[in-house]
């Protein structure tokens, strides 16, 4: 099975169904299709049904938490040789009779266990089909795109340009770059590094941008959390700067899990 594959099937044909309107929501009919489309084997296609109904229900679903194990998915890694539990940076997950527990006090959502499962046992919350139904409500307020970075090395040959062309015309309103932020946050840590210095501190930690970081010095170095900048991420003070334009709604694009 491939994996991204599977994935990309199952948030794609899901954002489609939810597009298109039809209802009641034929899960049933996406189940099938989703299964085809990914094993050729009808005995595969029959084995990996629950699970896809379980990945599309987590896609729906408004709650749960930021990771979350599908037991019946959990069957390629070999006793003892859990990938998921030795790239795991905190040892935040157990294996136990039950399955898979996340120890949340430990856990740094880095989404690093998410990527080295094989089987796909692992899901980080989607916020894929969520979006999808957003932007088909867009009449009501406007919806605007904000991409990391990164955006520049993820999709191949494919120009700024025409990748705002293809998210307008998806349906997003307006598409910014939050590196535009990333300037701002710069001099307000600039200026806040001085006003640290003024009065005694040694130094400043100033990865405010990473939540990753930011988890993994309160979950394991607490003492320095006082250090940390009270600055915010390029990401939310791009998101405060256009609802503080008008009312509407903002979706961050950009490769990590961890800023869901």
């Amino acid at each position: 099975m491939n994996k991204s594959l599977f994935t990309e099937r199952i948030l794609t044909k899901t954002a489609q169904a939810i597009r298109s309107g039809a209802k009641p929501f034929d899960k049933e009919r996406l189940i099938h299709e989703i299964t085809t489309d990914c094993f050729a084997d009808e005995e595969e296609q029959k084995n990996w049904r629950p699970i896809v109904a379980q990945r599309i229900e987590l896609l729906l679903s408004d709650e749960g938490t930021f990771i979350s194990h599908i037991r019946d998915a959990c069957r390629f890694c070999e006793e003892g040789r859990r990938r998921c539990t030795h790239v795991c940076p905190t040892d935040a997950i157990i294996h136990t009779a039950d399955g898979v527990n996340i120890d949340w006090d430990r856990c740094i959502e880095c989404g690093r266990c998410v990527d080295g499962c094989i089987s796909g046992a692992l899901v980080a919350r989607s916020d894929f089909v969520k979006v999808a139904s957003l932007l088909m409500r867009s009449d009501e307020r406007p919806v605007y795109a904000i991409l990391a970075p990164a955006f520049v090395g993820q999709f191949g040959e494919i120009s700024p340009a025409k990748l705002k062309g293809a998210l307008i015309q998806l349906g997003f309103d307006g598409v910014y770059e939050v590196a535009m932020a990333a300037d701002v946050i710069t001099s307000r840590e600039a200026e806040e590094l001085v006003e640290r210095f003024h009065r005694g501190d040694r130094f400043m930690i100033t990865s405010c941008c990473c939540p990753v970081f930011m988890r993994l010095v309160e979950k394991t170095k607490p003492a320095l959390v006082e250090l940390v900048s009270r600055s915010v991420s390029p990401m939310i003070a791009l998101g405060r700067l256009l609802k503080a334009r008008e009312e509407c709604k903002v979706v961050f694009i950009g490769p990590c899990v961890a800023k869901k």
